[in-house]
């Protein structure tokens, strides 16, 4: 089973799922646009959760496991308010895209800490608080780091440490990465250990204390300033409070837990051994192994359930290859069962991942973890994980989607990780469709529906690579491929390949029969396709007073210049409209104003058709006093309303989806600033395409890595 690398992206509790057939929008709410298949709403889901994301880190409260942060490497952060039986998104104030840790106060949940992660390195990594269950969040460390194969139990509270009066558990303890492995950059690793004695709102590094960077972290579940670290050099103990620190074991470990059941215990394992201590590590008995222990794996993250700590569960990496398993115990290791899946509500392929475990600390029967990428919920001790990732949608669309235009409820989404989804009811229902013939996923980008049969997209063989055709006649079912009709987004070293954007449109004209293909075109339904030689894209077509149109781009990737080009006769020939600087990625037209919006160099600028003159729009900074905008749209009724998107891949920019009234002069911020309380959805982060449904007048947005989201905001 192949493994997908995390993108550089770089439970609605309250407000009920609508759709354009069953009820408008309720106004100025983002609502989810999950992807579920008929079954799953046979079978009582509503609020998707698709996933689509590896996860990092999951953390449970201590009191009545009602609060769980589940957080993702790219993907954001998500909360669950009922046992991890529903999810919404929880990235209020939060600047990073993912997590690598996350902890959550033994006596006071609302307080709750996180560990900043992403494919990159950012300024807004390093640890953030939240003191009302992760409704909001605050930076209170920044840090280099990146954080991108980081799956620790890295940050943990000290239960002794409790202060009644301020209301929290003061001592805490994080261990910061020492092997740090970014996708793009380099990796600055400054390992060390933690200290925070305020519950997290402030933090010292403890001197000599590199070598237990890259840590497990436990405490003590009784005595205070016992702290646990286990490292590739081995296990260390402090019994005072991380002032001193020795080791009381040698070799790699893998694994660390304790139990508040059996305080003293302590349970390690490297890569092909348990053990277990009953005096606080002063001694180890080794636990056969046997049973889950082969050459070439991996015994990894041992845990303990916090009521019963002969219940074990622990995870086994193949060391070349995907035969990754789950197990669980009973009886303290004597013997092991292996764990199942229940998919059946799951709409993405099934992929293995990694172990992240959170037993409920009441109910030693259930865990909630992992499947795929989606949460999973055990309620038999880890003998069986079915899905419970209602609500939680990270799906990332592969390059531009279009309404179609022989019926505007019917979409057909790409998928830069997991092939396409297709619906012919404006999202009420979906089915996964794989053009890649993959069974673990697909590289798809700029899927269409011409009709709800006819579907095209293009299929590469990585992120962001050179796409070749997929077409099907049979809304999906099977796919022929046309690996002689492709093209290229960008100058990479394809060899003779055209240069395109990933936007796939049929022609308003004839929209059954007249295709675009990036820079290519079909005039008979796809079975023929010709290279156009003066657009590298449709991004419009549509009718006006004049009749039918369309708009593409036509970009010189050598000169750095783009053209705005209209055709009048299905795409055979095109006329310039206006010439940019830069490289364009979108653009709409106001035929009432004469004027054009152009996204270039990721910058808005807006084209006087009668003049040529080109202004660049005053969008709204984001939190590096910069500008990144990715798409441009207009509201089909009224064209002074005027959608934009900006996304940062390396950071959540606070203002991702903005609104325009009055025709670009001013500005407002469509994603949510304050906490998140009951009707308040915190929809729409990172978008990077967006467009505006021609009859209900719902934005749609497609995000980066953070699922797909509507919101009207015109009624």
């Amino acid at each position: 089973m192949r493994k997908l690398a995390p993108a550089l992206c770089i439970l609605v509790h309250s407000v009920g799922v609508c759709f354009a057939q069953d009820k408008p929008l309720p106004t100025g709410i983002w609502t989810p646009v999950p992807l579920i298949s008929s079954e799953m709403r046979a079978a009582g889901v509503t609020l998707g959760g698709e996933g689509g994301q590896w996860v990092r880190t999951i953390a449970i409260d201590s009191i009545d496991g009602s609060f769980l942060i589940y957080g993702t490497d790219v993907g954001g952060m998500f909360r669950s308010l009922d046992g991890g039986n529903s999810w919404e998104p929880a990235n209020v104030g939060f600047r990073a895209r993912g997590t690598s840790g996350s902890a959550i106060d033994p006596h006071n949940p609302d307080r709750a800490l996180v560990v900043a992660a992403n494919s990159t390195l950012s300024d807004f990594h390093g640890l953030w608080l939240s003191t009302n269950r992760a409704a909001s969040w605050t930076q209170v460390l920044p840090t280099q780091d990146s954080g991108s194969s980081d799956f620790r139990d890295q940050i943990a509270f000290d239960p002794s440490s409790y202060d009644r009066a301020r209301s929290r558990t003061t001592d805490v303890y994080w261990s910061r990465v020492a092997i740090d492995k970014p996708m793009w950059g380099d990796a600055k690793p400054q390992p060390a250990l933690y200290k925070s004695t305020d519950g997290g709102d402030t933090w010292t590094r403890l001197p000599d204390t590199a070598h237990l960077g890259g840590g497990i972290v436990r405490v003590h579940p009784t005595a205070r300033g016992v702290v646990f670290i286990a490292t590739p050099q081995g296990l260390f103990r402090s019994d005072d409070a991380a002032s001193s620190f020795k080791q009381i074991f040698e070799g790699e470990l893998l694994g660390l837990d304790v139990s508040r059941a059996a305080p003293d215990r302590v349970i390690i394992n490297t890569k092909d051994r348990l053990l277990v201590s009953e005096d606080r590590g002063q001694s180890f008995t080794p636990i056969d192994a046997t049973a889950i222990s082969e050459p070439g794996f991996s015994l990894r993250g041992v845990r303990a359930s916090p009521t019963d700590a002969s219940r074990f569960v622990i995870w086994r990496q193949q060391d070349d290859g995907w035969d990754w398993r789950r197990y669980t115990s009973a009886d303290a290791g004597k013997s092991w069962t292996q764990s199942t899946f229940d998919n059946s509500r799951a709409f993405l392929p099934y992929n293995v991942r990694n172990g992240v475990f959170a037993f409920h600390p009441t109910n030693n029967s259930t865990i909630i973890s992992t499947g795929g990428d989606w949460p999973t919920r055990s309620d038999d001790g880890g003998k069986t994980y079915r899905w419970s990732g209602s609500g939680f949608n990270v799906f990332l669309v592969g390059g531009a989607f279009h309404f179609s235009l022989t019926n505007p409820d019917s979409i057909f989404l790409g998928s830069q990780d997991y092939n396409g989804a297709v619906t012919a009811d404006a999202g009420h229902t979906w089915r996964y469709v794989n053009p890649s013939g993959q069974g673990w996923g697909g590289f798809t980008y700029a899927g269409h529906a011409a009709t709800p049969e006819l579907l095209y997209v293009g299929n590469s063989q990585g992120w962001g690579g050179t796409v070749s055709l997929r077409l099907s006649t049979d809304a999906g079912r099977s796919w022929i491929n046309r690996d002689d009709v492709k093209f290229t987004s960008k100058e990479n070293g394809d060899g003779p390949v055209p240069f395109g954007i990933y936007s796939s449109l049929a022609d308003s004209s004839d929209p059954a029969r007249i295709l675009y293909f990036g820079p290519w075109r079909s005039i008979d339904a796809g079975k023929t396709w010709k290279q156009m030689t003066q657009c590298d894209g449709v991004v419009i077509s549509a009718r006006d007073d004049a009749g039918p149109f369309s708009l593409g781009l036509d970009i010189d990737h050598a000169a750095k210049q783009s053209r705005i080009v209209e055709s009048r006769d299905a795409g055979a020939t095109w006329k310039s409209l206006a010439s940019l600087e830069g490289i364009a990625a979108d653009a709409a037209i106001d035929r009432t104003r004469q004027r054009l919006y152009v996204v270039v160099n990721e910058h808005l600028r807006v084209v006087d058709l009668n003049t040529g003159t080109s202004t660049e729009v005053e969008t709204p900074l984001d939190e590096w006093n910069g500008r990144r905008i990715s798409s441009v749209t207009l509201d089909p009724v009224d064209p002074s309303i005027v959608y934009a998107a900006q996304h940062r891949n390396v950071f959540i920019a606070a203002n991702g989806v903005l609104m325009s009234r009055d025709a670009g002069a001013t500005w407002t911020t469509l994603n949510l600033t304050n906490p998140l309380t009951p009707g308040k959805v915190d929809g729409g982060r990172e978008p990077f395409w967006l467009r505006v449904h021609p009859r209900t007048r719902d934005l749609w947005v497609a995000t980066s890595c953070m699922g797909v989201w509507r919101i009207n905001v015109v009624k």
